[in-house]
């Protein structure tokens, strides 16, 4: 795969949902600390779900709890997707 969006390289898609993808990367300045990037279609979206999308990352900024993936960053890449991403680890048998 190795697409680059923004200061982010996407490896592999790990999940779908109804409302975007979710890709394994890594920044491009720190190859080798792999992270996790969800895409929301905006332009596809309703009012009412880019709310629901806005209160989603409002409520991640503000968890920390070690079952729950941290919250780091939001920003539009383009007119068309909202991206934010999480640390990510492996499990420990090395899968994602």
């Amino acid at each position: 795969m190795m697409q680059k969006l923004g200061k982010y390289r996407l490896l592999q898609e790990i999940g779908a949902g109804s409302l975007g993808q979710v890709y394994l990367a890594e920044k491009i300045d720190t190859p080798g600390q792999p992270v996790s990037i969800k895409t929301v279609d905006i332009c596809s979206r309703s009012e009412e779900e880019i709310c629901c999308g806005l209160q989603e990352i409002r409520v991640l900024s503000s968890v920390e709890h070690p079952n729950i993936v941290r919250f780091h960053e939001a920003f539009v890449e383009t007119e068309f997707n909202v991206l934010w991403y999480d640390r990510f680890t492996k499990y420990s048998d090395g899968s994602y």
